[in-house]
């Protein structure tokens, strides 16, 4: 009988030390699971996923001063919207992203900060944002974009940070950039989320957290990137790594000689991949050169489409039947430029012309650091702007607005453990109270 009641004795005593660890592990650790997307913008009316179209945001359009830079803090509204501007119509439209590259399942990280605090460091693990994805899709309410047909794998955060010249930091919105040098990170700080980021890694030549950097075409504006931040300018800097590529149906009167529109297919991508330019750090640039575009006269677009978006009936907006090419177009060169993670506000704007047309375009974002039932949800932005020249078929400089937002969502840590110590404990005592009592 005594021998008995050592062993329930001992029984007990190390159920309560598993159950105490459980507790302990529960309390002292830190470890977080991770949920969310990573949504990219280019322009008014391209989203990258490619297919993916924005829904609307539930404000009501709003009339600002025409070529508005940016769009004042009165008018703003909190990330995932995103405002939209395009002149010469004098009116913003908020619109947000539907879906963006997701974190495929939650993904658990270890750390020893409590990250579920609003405004607590955490480090986002590196590659866990992928997706594969190959589209043909028409661009709606774009009078020279018809088509845009990809194939992209993403992966990010990634952890490139190599010398080369697709990896250039720049003082200045200029094409030239004969040196290369992405700026090597600081190994501590490598995808950090923190308060004050825009003192840390990637940042070495931002000078305040708020900024405007601005590029002048003559006497007027033609980019221009704003930030001002949020609380405890939280941020920080990290980048999507992009592979694959695709072309771009450019409508346009590209032959002069030629009465009437032609279509120009612009080879896009390509090659190994490269690290987006928003996010990575501060006035971080690419510079690429694209492959040569086919001119073809004669095309067909099946029409008519009874609904605009979604495009209905499908297809009906693709081209087809492409056929007397008229000659070719050298590749353009393009310069992205972006900036790096704030919970903050973004405005980026690009004065240019595409296809021959005027085309101004704000778009801009607020971040958000909100804690509800347990769940910590960041909402991160960027800004970018690209130049590209000569733009195709000599038509213009295209300048655009590049817009990014990733969505996280951290749930509080240790719940499962101390569930589990809890019920330890109590069969525990129950034991006791069968035996002795």
């Amino acid at each position: 009988m005594l021998q008995k009641r050592q062993r329930s004795i001992t029984r007990l005593l190390l159920a309560l030390i598993v159950t105490i660890s459980f507790l302990a592990a529960g309390n002292a650790s830190a470890d977080f699971a991770i949920a969310g997307e990573w949504f990219e913008n280019r322009g008014p009316t391209v989203n990258i996923p490619p297919g993916i179209f924005d829904g609307p945001c539930g404000a009501a359009p709003f009339t600002i001063t025409k070529g508005t830079r940016p769009i004042t803090a009165a008018k703003q509204i909190a990330a995932p919207c995103a405002r939209h501007q395009v002149v010469p119509d004098p009116v913003g439209f908020a619109q947000k992203p539907q879906f963006g590259v997701p974190i495929p399942s939650p993904f658990v990280v270890a750390a020893t900060d409590d990250a579920t605090g609003v405004g607590e460091n955490f480090r986002i693990p590196a590659n866990v944002f992928s997706q594969s994805q190959t589209s043909m899709i028409g661009v709606p309410f774009n009078p020279v974009i018809q088509q845009l047909d990809t194939s992209f794998n993403f992966d990010g955060p990634v952890t490139i940070r190599v010398l080369t010249a697709n990896h250039l930091n720049t003082p200045s919105f200029t094409p030239a950039m004969p040196v290369p040098g992405q700026r090597v990170g600081i190994a501590s700080q490598t995808r950090l989320m923190q308060a004050n980021a825009w003192m840390g890694a990637g940042q070495t030549l931002r000078t305040a957290k708020n900024f405007n950097h601005t590029d002048f075409t003559g006497i007027s504006v033609s980019r221009q990137v704003s930030y001002t931040g949020g609380a405890d300018t939280f941020g920080g800097t990290m980048g999507m790594f992009l592979q694959g590529g695709g072309k771009v149906y450019i409508k346009a009167d590209i032959v002069t000689v030629f009465a009437g529109i032609e279509i120009l297919t612009s080879p896009l991508g390509g090659g190994p991949g490269n690290t987006q330019h928003m996010g990575r750090g501060y006035l971080t640039t690419q510079h690429r050169i694209g492959n040569t575009g086919i001119i073809f006269a004669n095309y067909n677009i099946e029409t008519p489409c009874t609904v605009a978006l979604p495009p209905t009936p499908l297809g009906c907006d693709l081209v087809t039947g492409l056929s007397f090419p008229l000659g070719a177009v050298p590749g353009a060169t393009t310069v992205n430029t972006g900036f790096p993670w704030t919970t903050g506000h973004v405005s980026a704007y690009a004065r240019g012309t595409q296809g021959g047309q005027p085309q101004t375009t704000t778009l801009t974002a607020v971040g958000s650091d909100t804690l509800a039932a347990g769940v910590r949800t960041i909402q991160l932005v960027a800004g970018g702007v690209a130049f590209r020249t000569p733009a195709e078929g000599s038509v213009g400089i295209i300048r655009t607005a590049h817009l990014e937002i990733v969505t996280i969502m951290v749930p509080e840590p240790g719940s499962t453990m101390a569930l589990l110590g809890g019920l330890g404990l109590i069969g525990g005592l129950y034991s006791m109270r069968r035996r002795f009592l």
